[in-house]
């Protein structure tokens, strides 16, 4: 669980709650893949981006909760909520 935990520190999005449809993601860690999913476990938007610490990206996404992992070379990065309004 603390590994877990540290690794949802690792990275954050804002703003979030998001209604504006960008979002800023910034990690400690060099990320190049970023997959959304909702609570049913769908994968609903996964963006391949070239290996960074930070990047903004649009989303267009229903009203509701999610979950945003980030991903370098395949292996997990950490993994935030994000709401949608």
């Amino acid at each position: 669980k603390v590994e877990e935990s540290v690794l949802n520190e690792a990275f954050k999005i804002f703003p979030n709650p998001n209604s504006s449809g960008e979002l800023n993601i910034e990690s400690l860690n060099e990320f190049d893949e970023i997959q959304i999913t909702n609570l049913s476990g769908q994968m609903v938007q996964n963006l391949s981006i070239d290996s960074s610490l930070k990047s903004i990206i649009k989303i267009d996404l229903k009203g509701g909760l999610y979950f945003l992992q980030l991903k370098n070379k395949g292996k997990p990065q950490g993994i935030q909520k994000l709401i949608v309004q």
